[in-house]
């Protein structure tokens, strides 16, 4: 088992909007490598964005972005002609392919998320975006797969959530030829003695049970490391996320907000 502590994020933090973001190819890893990536699971956004705020209309090619509200709610709308409201168990893929634009709002209250970015597995495929309402379940819950879920994504990525209170065990998914990895939304968990709080990960294939030392969220992330995949996102192609390409990113940001 590999950690990742919230410590070592890479944030950007303004009044209106904190991104925090985790590369988990990198956990407990060499950072002169040249690529931070998780195989085609590149990396993960723990964000708040804050009453009032607007991302004003802005492009995306060849990235598969998961939309995962925990907290609050933010109104979308793209160049499909969607305009939605995205809350907690009302979940959103936008999968860009060679190009599709979006904008996110919270009008009405703070948003608290996790921005999944993952690369697709072929360069310009026909832009899609996808919504999922889902119910309340006790143990792992399928969020989005290539297959068989209520978001397909388009690259051999599984994601499970998993709601627990505090004492409770689970059998953490797992597939054949798939790498594990684990983080921590909120709360806190024990898993092969380490201790991991919110915003904390690990990746590992000995990743096999957690238990809830405090009632808390957990997601779980099962990747094929091999699979073919492509590079040419602006934002899932990234290697690293380098000081100077997080100031390019937050530069956007900035730009795009109202």
């Amino acid at each position: 088992m590999k950690i990742f502590r919230s410590s070592e994020s890479y944030d950007k933090v303004g009044q209106r909007i904190e991104f925090r973001s985790q590369w988990p190819g990198i956990a407990e890893g060499d950072k002169e490598q040249e690529d931070y990536a998780f195989g085609p699971l590149q990396s993960f956004d723990h964000a708040i964005i804050r009453k009032g705020t607007l991302i004003k209309m802005h492009e995306h090619k060849n990235d598969e972005i998961v939309s995962y509200l925990v907290k609050g709610e933010f109104v979308h709308e793209d160049s499909h002609g969607s305009y939605e409201t995205i809350r907690e168990n009302r979940y959103m893929l936008m999968s860009a392919g060679e190009s599709f634009f979006h904008q996110e709002g919270t009008p009405h209250m703070d948003a608290e998320m996790l921005q999944i970015f993952v690369r697709p597995r072929e360069v310009d495929l026909p832009p899609e975006v996808h919504f999922a309402k889902y119910e309340p379940q006790q143990g792992f819950r399928l969020i989005a797969a290539p297959s068989d879920a209520p978001l397909l994504i388009r690259q051999n990525v599984h994601i499970y959530d998993l709601h627990g209170k505090a004492g409770e065990s689970y059998a953490i998914p797992a597939y054949e030829d798939y790498a594990t990895c684990i983080y921590v939304f909120d709360g806190a968990i024990r898993v092969n003695a380490e201790i991991l709080t919110k915003r904390d990960g690990a990746t590992g294939n000995d990743l096999t049970e957690l238990t809830f030392t405090e009632d808390g969220l957990v997601l779980a992330f099962l990747v094929d490391l091999e699979a073919p995949m492509t590079k040419e996102g602006p934002f899932s192609g990234r290697n690293r996320p380098t000081d100077k390409i997080v100031s390019r990113m937050w530069s956007d940001v900035k730009k795009d907000v109202d």
